[in-house]
This record gives structure tokens, C-alpha cells and sequence, in this order.
């Protein structure tokens, strides 16, 4: 008996272990210092795992590089990364699983460029009424295994959308949601 529970114990152990390697994005975030005009200046390593669900607040001017680094979910219920009134400029990520990849809502604006996005239960990057003034941009990015690649609300359309790569979306690569 007593053997049997050191090897539970040891399974569980060598189980857990993968998760306690990824780090946190949101941590990541909250200890970000400013630099080149951004108050939250972020360069990931490509060598480290990272765990999404980054919530951007409002009133943030932020830069976050991938440099090819694999962020996930931290489970499917998820958005990788949810901007509401802020502005984000991101690029280089490989966001991987979850509910969202890049949500961008009420007010928010940056640039979303040359990340890949895949396995998605909803969808790969949204804009939901995005701050127009400001502008926001979305491009070079790939978007795979999603239920819609690109989602938008009509008449509030990015300033520039274009060679996004999208393909194997459940649904739809491009959809335009129209209040009535």
C-alpha cells in the first residue's frame, strides 16, 4: 500500500510539472515597465510557455512582441488576449487553444500583425466596436481551426484589414455581425 501511493504521488507530480513551467501573461503584464512611448512595454521569450487570459484595462497604451513564443489557454473557457479602451500593438505571437484569440472591445485600437492563431472555440481575433478614431489595424496574421477567423460588428470595420490567412474555420473566415 505504501508503495503504491509514492508511485500516485510521484505520478501526479511528474503530471503537474508541464504546468507549473508556463508563465503568466497577465503577471508578465502587471510588471511591465514603459519604454518608446507604451506604458506597458512587453518582449516575450521564445523559449518559455506562456499562459494567456491577458486583461488590458482601459487607458493603456501597450506593445506586447511574441518573438515566436506559444502562449495558451490557460482552458477553453478563455480569451487569450481582451482589450477593452485601451491600445494594444501586438505581434509575433502564437496563441494557441481557448475561447479567443485577440478580442478587441468598447474603444480599444492598436495593431494586430503577424501572429498565428489556432484551435480557437469561438473565434480568432474580434472587434467589437473599436475605438475608429484612433484606428485599428489588422494584418499578416494567420488564423486556423476556428469557428470564425475574423468577427466584426457592420459599420465598425477595422481602418485596415487585409493578408490575413484564414482556414479550416468551423463556420466562417470573415463574418460581420448586423445589429438591427
Amino acid at each position: 500500500m505504501y508503495k503504491l501511493l509514492i508511485l500516485l504521488i510521484a505520478i501526479i507530480l511528474i503530471a503537474s510539472t508541464p504546468a507549473l513551467a508556463y508563465q503568466s501573461l497577465q503577471i508578465l503584464f502587471s510588471e511591465a515597465e514603459s519604454q518608446g512611448g507604451y506604458d506597458k512595454y512587453i518582449e516575450l521569450d521564445p523559449g518559455i510557455e506562456y499562459l494567456g487570459d491577458l486583461r488590458i484595462g482601459s487607458g493603456l497604451n501597450v506593445y506586447l512582441n511574441g518573438n515566436g513564443a506559444k502562449v495558451y489557454a490557460q482552458n477553453n473557457n478563455l480569451i487569450h488576449i481582451g482589450v477593452t479602451g485601451s491600445n494594444l500593438d501586438i505581434q509575433n505571437c502564437i496563441l494557441i487553444g481557448g475561447l479567443g484569440g485577440i478580442y478587441f472591445v468598447n474603444e480599444a485600437s492598436g495593431t494586430i500583425k503577424n501572429n498565428s492563431i489556432s484551435g480557437c472555440i469561438d473565434t480568432g481575433i474580434k472587434i467589437m466596436y473599436p475605438n475608429l478614431g484612433a484606428g485599428t489595424y489588422v494584418y499578416d496574421n494567420i488564423v486556423t481551426d476556428c469557428c470564425y477567423g475574423f468577427y466584426c460588428v457592420e459599420g465598425e470595420h477595422p481602418a485596415y484589414l487585409g493578408y490575413n490567412t484564414i482556414y479550416d474555420a468551423f463556420r466562417y473566415r470573415y463574418a460581420e455581425f448586423c445589429p438591427s
